[in-house]
């Protein structure tokens, strides 16, 4: 028989080990389910301090965000003209709505940190949905929008996908995000809803024009965005900037200000060089080619370093914006038209001091110091009480109301032998600043004829021309706006006689004024 050794020692260790390992781990479990209980019982456990004035409700919304977690859905129109006062401290949030919502029509709910307010009535006559939206793997969808159709009413899910929501009865629930098939769904006489979103994939059997051939999205490894325009977005009053304005992901568009010469400064994915390279633009497989913007059937952005394996050197960093537009189809005769008229203002004007104002500057001036400072005669009203009297405001006169006019046309057809299309465009800007303004006009001409079953020849001709007037404010302390500003207001723009009688040229025009009328002058008025 084998003897057998028992080291008590060892075994009074091994269970001292034992006991500290239960110990601490009793001690995170106890932490961690308090952390669990802490974010379940937010609303009960924040304390919010506020005291405000009688003030709009919305206001009120914006300061408890601002002092906790909690965020508002509301309509406008429920909130829209309603004060509420607040005065309350260490409340919870229970407490601080019931002042902000007493004498209104309103109520609310918390989920979680959402707080929905609306009005008694909608409360009567809906009833409360609440639901999870997963994905097809069965993970919750996190920002996932829930909206009642045909309302403003919706919701969005939390990081577990629940979301809650107030509806009416037989209300229809559109369920949509960014990647995933749109779902509408009939509540009926469910209260809870549990809904699966699928991928959409017919986003990614989508067909692109990349480089020299097109490919589905979902073969890409270049990061690619693209657009298809339609009618509506063609008939828009404007260009290819205001089609393309905050569609395409990765794409900034900037207007250089309203000068009509001007073009707007496009960025892929911020600057990509301390040159700034500019961005190709590649039309029907041609770079720096012409075009008509109504003509634009799609638009593709290459936006990372694979545009240049494609274009070359001259690509630079900026990436490439590729440009399809309509080709000749076989079959009847198609003409598509497009005029559009708008107008355009310039807003938040300078405001320049007045003839009385300028005049009193001067007078405080000298009075403000012991130097002797000899205020000129032009704006001393004391001598010359021309000069104190306002006559132009001179922002006014330099500024206009601005039109901007676009016309195109466009016929296309032809059988399988032969088919053409023709297009013609031309766009007229007028700026807001006097005597600014562009012109263009352009015309493409697509032939396309098929001499066999495997030879075809195509001609592609297009021409654009433009002019213009602009660049005549732009200088800091010259040019038209700082003139504008700076010239008197006691001028005028035309010449008068002292006895008011106007001033003509040799050739029967009206003379211009200066700064200072010519029969002043003459009597050594400077």
């Amino acid at each position: 028989m084998k003897n057998i050794s028992i080291n008590k020692n060892s075994i009074r260790k091994d269970f001292k080990k034992f006991f500290c390992i239960m110990k601490w781990t009793l001690v995170i479990s106890v932490v961690g389910i308090l952390q669990i209980s802490a974010v379940g019982t937010y609303a009960q456990t924040v304390k919010i301090s506020l005291s405000t004035d009688e003030i709009a409700l919305e206001q009120i919304f914006k300061h408890i965000e601002q002092k906790s977690e909690f965020l508002f859905n509301y309509l406008d129109s429920d909130v829209n003209d309603v004060k509420a006062q607040v005065n309350v401290k260490d409340a919870t949030i229970e407490e601080v709505m019931t002042q902000a919502l007493k004498n209104t029509n309103l109520t609310y709910s918390i989920h979680d940190r959402h707080i929905t307010v609306f009005r008694y009535a909608q409360q009567q006559v809906g009833k409360k949905i609440t639901g999870r939206i997963l994905d097809q793997n069965g993970e919750p969808v996190t920002g996932a929008n829930v909206v009642e159709k045909g309302s403003a009413n919706g919701s969005i899910t939390d990081a577990d996908g629940n979301f809650s929501l107030l509806v009416k009865e037989n209300a229809i629930l559109v369920i949509s995000f960014v990647g995933y098939v749109t779902q509408e769904i009939a509540i009926g006489n469910r209260t809870t809803l549990d809904v699966s979103l699928q991928e959409d994939t017919q986003a990614l059997e989508e067909i692109v024009v990349v480089g020299y051939g097109t490919t589905r999205k979902n073969d890409l490894s270049m990061s690619v965005a693209s657009i298809k325009t339609n009618q509506a977005m063609r008939s828009q009053s404007g260009d290819i900037n205001s089609i393309l304005q905050g569609r395409l992901s990765g794409l900034t568009i900037q207007k250089n200000g309203g000068d009509p010469l001007s073009g707007a400064t496009y960025t892929i994915r911020g600057k990509g060089s301390r040159d700034d390279s500019g961005i190709l633009w590649v039309v029907d497989g041609v770079p720096g080619a012409p075009y008509n913007w109504d003509d634009v059937v799609s638009v593709t952005v290459l936006k990372d370093a694979a545009s240049a394996a494609i274009y070359g050197a001259q690509v630079g960093s900026g990436g490439v914006i590729m440009i399809t537009t309509k080709q000749a189809e076989a079959g009847k005769v198609k003409i598509e038209a497009n005029v559009s008229h708008g107008y355009k203002n310039a807003w938040r004007l300078p405001e320049v001091v007045t003839a009385q104002q300028y005049t009193q500057i001067w007078k405080d001036m000298a009075a403000s110091t012991d130097i002797t400072i000899n205020i000129p005669v032009a704006y001393d009203p004391t001598k010359f009480p021309y000069g104190g009297v306002t006559r132009t405001d001179w922002i006014d006169e330099v500024f206009r109301t601005g039109q901007t006019q676009h016309y195109s046309v466009s016929l296309s057809g032809g059988s399988e032998s032969i088919k053409a299309l023709a297009s013609f465009s031309y766009d007229k800007n007028e700026g807001t600043l006097l005597n600014t303004w562009s012109e263009s006009l352009g015309t493409k001409l697509d032939l396309d004829f098929r001499i066999t079953k495997w030879l075809n020849f195509s001609e592609r001709a297009s021409l654009a021309y433009g002019n213009g007037q602009g660049d005549v404010g732009n200088g800091s302390h010259t040019g038209l706006l700082t003139a504008a500003i700076l010239y008197p207001r006691s001028a005028t723009v035309y010449e008068y006689n002292e006895d008011g009688t106007p001033v003509y040229n040799e050739d029967g025009t009206q003379k211009f004024g200066g700064i200072i009328p010519l029969w002043a002058s003459a009597q050594g008025i400077a």
